[in-house]
């Protein structure tokens, strides 16, 4: 199961559009941000 900011999962149906549409997409930009300190 996919999780987001503070552990509550992604609904079934967004994660799924989410799918579909990174596998349409041209281009993808990716980030993210660690919580070190």
């Amino acid at each position: 199961m996919d999780t987001v900011m503070f552990g509550e999962p992604i609904p079934e149906d967004v994660l799924l559009a989410s799918r579909e549409q990174s596998e349409t997409c041209d281009c993808m930009l990716l980030g993210w941000h660690l919580w070190y300190r």
